[in-house]
């Protein structure tokens, strides 16, 4: 149990560099070094198993490529054309104004993918580098010194869907300028790198049709798709798994995540059922 005022001091902390990032345009993106929560694991928010796809989804919609008239160089204009005429299988001569609004960008369904494969903190989203993507073997492979919050060079695998939808950005991210010498995976319109801010505006956006289901009044943000992630794997692969899955430094650590969500409680009542019948 953490006593409440340091949970003060630590968002008091977190408002400052909130403010001097949009103040004085600095990218801080600080996080205590431990985890600092007075709540369990039953309590903390997460993002529930069946949102997981809905939630990929919703990005496959989001932020279709740019406006052909938009504000670009001639090079850039070309080589979007070049991809889209590639992608599609039709003469480049023949790509304009309509083939680029059917070209929806792979961007944010890459981010969101990656993040529900391996619980991606804000601040890793934007730290991820291209070097990292292993798609020949489907892993995303962090060394050593690049690491957050722990010690070694970290493994970890991506399903199939995942390695498509990276293929299919990393071609794309070839077509924009702002890439041109970046080792970033993903960069902001901007071309700043994610923080947790813009990594929780992006989640707001994909979550205003509706079509993600999340529980009433419940407070959402990234690290709710890294507890969910977290939670899942806790309580249906186990917590050793999660543990190495999540980069946690001690057990106890994945531990919170352990708890009897809806899919756990829905198959114990099912079991019950079962057990019930047999017995009669």
């Amino acid at each position: 149990m953490v006593d409440a005022t340091v949970l003060h001091h630590a968002k008091d902390i977190k408002r400052f560099f909130r403010f001097s990032n949009h103040v004085y345009g600095t990218a801080h993106d600080w996080e205590p070094k431990h985890d600092l929560s007075q709540s369990n694991g039953s309590e903390r928010s997460y993002l529930r198993r069946n949102a997981f796809q809905p939630l990929y989804e919703a990005a496959l919609s989001y932020g279709s490529m740019k406006w052909y008239h938009s504000d670009m160089s001639s090079q850039e204009r070309d080589r979007l054309r070049t991809y889209i005429s590639q992608r599609f299988g039709v003469p480049k001569a023949n790509v304009g104004p309509e083939e680029f609004k059917k070209a929806n960008s792979w961007k944010v369904p890459s981010m969101i993918t990656v993040t529900l494969d391996t619980g991606l903190r804000p601040i890793e989203v934007g730290r991820t580098k291209v070097s990292w993507m292993n798609l020949e073997n489907t892993e995303l492979n962090i060394p050593e010194e690049d690491s957050i919050k722990n010690d070694g060079h970290w493994n970890r695998s991506l399903q199939q869907r995942t390695t498509t939808s990276l293929e299919r950005w990393l071609t794309e991210r070839e077509s924009y300028d702002k890439y041109t010498d970046r080792t970033e995976s993903w960069l902001s319109k901007r071309a700043t790198h994610y923080t947790k801010d813009s990594c929780n505006y992006l989640l707001n956006r994909l979550l205003e049709d509706g079509s993600v289901p999340i529980p009433p009044h419940q407070d959402v943000s990234w690290y709710t798709i890294r507890h969910g992630v977290a939670t899942y794997w806790a309580n249906h692969v186990g917590p050793h798994h999660a543990k190495e899955q999540l980069r946690h430094k001690s057990l106890n650590t994945t531990m919170k995540y352990l708890h009897s969500d809806a899919e756990t409680q829905n198959s114990a009542v099912e079991s019950k059922r079962e057990l019930t019948r047999v017995r009669v």
